[in-house]
């Protein structure tokens, strides 16, 4: 027997297929006319939603975003929109050039400190001080520029993600309570109900995306790949354009907790002492693939938003399959190199041990 889809009165409708002026009645989901209450001039997410009464019994709330019609440009323009979008930018670029100066300063220290170690270094026990040349150290060691580092490079990549990704684990987080125990009831979240919280992440991640290509393509082009770079960072801005666009915004926030095992690649990527390989790995198949795909399913069956929306996050749940995949190889062949090496160490430790006992017995034959 058919699951019967259960009906919300405070779920999103779809927007009127022709631009409407803003007196005019909107379309409500069963074709019926209905009046706002009140009206915003903002097309994007108001500070309150707007009473709608249907003629033919009833009243939902509503945003007069999702009421009435407008334009890309009229959103894309609207300072609700820009105001948001260059602050976020200003706030990310200025993180990235601050911590990226103060790690070229720490490193260009590491390396004097190094340099004067090895210069005052004594050979074999006499009086000169020891030459680079006599040394023999690589030139890496003793010298340091930023634009030519790929390590420093594969570093600073990370700065705007870690930053990404915490911000969105945390909305992730109000989005999954809010799903949890109101599913897409979403005038009863806490906080993201018709609230300028979902919108503004929404923003911020799509200021993201774009600083992190226009950065990285400055800073360290090298590590933005076709893939994971390009080709992704495309797909999630127009996933996230189309919810800002179409009131949506509340929508997608419990999937920003996807990015919680990004948060926590991105700090071992920092600090290798801090990388944990199998709690990535829990954290991704838990909200990657499970959570990701109970979310599409929850959205397809319950959410009656009077639009198919749900292929839009379902079409990422492959990549996100593949990457795992990828994932538990790279595991395989560090395990079996780990195994290598331990058996390497055994052997090794072995022949010493006979080249000893050897070397003794030679000894006291003599």
């Amino acid at each position: 027997m058919a699951r019967k889809r259960p009906h919300h009165p405070t779920s999103l409708p779809r927007f009127p297929k022709y631009p409407l002026p803003a007196n005019a009645p909107a379309i409500a989901r069963n074709g019926s006319d209905v009046s706002c209450a009140s009206h915003t001039a903002s097309p994007l997410v108001p500070s309150e939603p707007a009473d709608v009464t249907c003629p033919v019994g009833g009243s939902i709330r509503l945003l007069p975003s999702q009421i009435h019609s407008y334009s890309v440009a009229e959103v894309v323009t609207h300072p609700s929109f820009l105001k948001p979008v260059a602050a976020f930018i200003f706030i990310q670029v200025y993180i990235f050039l601050r911590v990226r100066k103060a790690w070229i300063g720490r490193k260009k220290k590491v390396v004097e400190r190094r340099k004067r170690e090895m210069m005052n270094a004594k050979l074999d026990g006499g009086k000169t001080p020891a030459t680079v040349d006599e040394i023999g150290a690589k030139p890496e060691v003793l010298d340091f520029d930023p634009n030519f580092d790929n390590s420093f490079e594969r570093k600073t990549s990370w700065i705007l993600t870690v930053l990404s990704s915490l911000v969105m684990t945390v909305a992730g987080l109000v989005g999954f309570v809010g799903w949890t125990f109101y599913r897409w009831d979403m005038a009863r979240w806490p906080i993201v109900g018709a609230s300028r919280f979902s919108l503004w992440i929404a923003i911020y991640f799509l200021t993201y995306m774009w600083c992190d290509i226009a950065i990285g393509v400055m800073y360290y082009r090298s590590q933005i790949t076709l893939l994971a770079g390009y080709i992704h960072h495309a797909l999630f801005t127009y996933i996230f354009s189309f919810a800002v666009y179409h009131g949506l915004v509340a929508c997608i926030l419990p999937f920003c907790l996807l990015e919680l095992p990004t948060l926590i690649m991105a700090i071992g990527q920092l600090d290798k002492r801090f990388r944990r390989d199998y709690l990535f790995g829990g954290t991704y198949f838990g909200t990657r693939v499970a959570l990701h795909a109970a979310l599409c399913w929850s959205m397809a069956v319950e959410l009656d938003v009077g639009m198919t929306v749900w292929p839009l996050p379902a079409v990422v749940l492959p990549l996100h399959l593949y990457w795992f995949s990828r994932w538990v190889e790279q595991q395989k062949r560090l395990r079996a190199k780990r195994k290598r090496q331990a058996k390497e160490a055994r052997e090794r430790v072995m022949n010493e041990s006979i080249e000893r006992i050897v070397a003794q017995m030679d000894r006291m034959e003599n």
